[in-house]
């Protein structure tokens, strides 16, 4: 990753000189850029590249859009990292919000869309918030098992976290 960011650097500026600072290949290139920053450890450049990205993205995108969804995956994950969790938590539920409102309006299926619906239940149980976790894990299963002919390791990983959260939440029977 460390070899990919000058030349992702000499993109994004070539980029956004020629095809300007909102087009999809300038940001596909931040995208690029903050993920690098991401995995080197660069945590706080990564969080704001991704935050320029949703910005310039809402300029140009439906708020449902996959590129928009996948940006504020992004963003969640980075914030997670940096243990900034009651806003990761809050970023992993608007992407499931929106998530579920693409499927709604039928421009994402739920088989396309499980891997934004199912981080937002395996959060919530990650960080022993039971309550809350239950529908999004389950929709998060399904959509899973719509995406894939046979239960993947993903799937059984988040059918065991509906398990103890069902039990958790006194609902034994659905366990």
């Amino acid at each position: 990753p460390k070899d990919a960011e000058p030349i992702l650097i000499d993109a994004l500026e070539r980029n956004e000189r020629v095809l300007g600072p909102n087009h999809s290949n300038t940001l596909t290139c931040m995208n690029s850029l903050a993920s690098v920053y991401r995995v080197t450890g660069r945590l706080a450049e990564s969080e704001a590249m991704n935050r320029q990205v949703i910005t310039r993205l809402r300029q140009s995108l439906p708020e449902n859009h996959p590129n928009l969804l996948t940006s504020f995956g992004n963003l969640a994950l980075v914030l997670e990292e940096q243990r900034k969790i009651d806003e990761a938590l809050a970023t992993y539920e608007e992407l499931y919000v929106r998530t579920r409102a693409a499927i709604d309006a039928k421009s994402l299926t739920p088989a396309s869309a499980y891997w934004m619906v199912a981080p937002f239940g395996v959060r919530l149980f990650k960080y022993g918030r039971y309550p809350q976790a239950e529908e999004p894990l389950l929709e998060g299963l399904q959509a899973i098992d719509a995406a894939q002919k046979k239960r993947s390791k993903r799937g059984i990983e988040i059918l065991d976290a509906l398990a103890y959260t069902c039990e958790h939440n006194g609902k034994v029977d659905d366990a």
